[in-house]
């Protein structure tokens, strides 16, 4: 079977974004997490808060851009995710907005997005 890769650990350090204990997409639908951590996969990889909070959505966006200048897909991408992070920083009053869903993208395709 499938190894699935999730966004929805917390460990060490860092607390939830919903509670103390809770990732979102946990906290979200803890019947569907149990459901997925539980359905007899050979293993299940989690990209846990930490881990995604190393990321930084601008420099992982500008980079996409540098290495495909002439892709109209990086340059989407790029425009569309100004708006996350000015709404992270503005929300959350961090200096960078994590790139969650990207880091745990990268772990699935075991490659760069770009």
């Amino acid at each position: 079977r499938d190894c699935p890769r999730l966004l929805g650990a917390v460990h060490g350090e860092h607390r939830g974004n919903r509670t103390p204990a809770a990732e979102a997409n946990f906290a979200a639908d803890p019947e569907a997490a149990q459901a997925v951590l539980t359905a007899g996969f050979r293993s299940v990889i989690l990209a846990d808060l930490g881990a995604t909070h190393q990321t930084d959505m601008d420099v992982l966006r500008r980079a996409c851009v540098e290495e495909l200048p002439e892709s109209g897909v990086a340059r989407l991408v790029y425009d569309v995710t100004q708006a996350f992070i000015d709404c992270y920083v503005r929300t959350f009053k961090q200096t960078h907005a994590p790139a969650h869903d990207v880091a745990r993208d990268r772990a699935r395709s075991g490659r760069d997005l770009c």
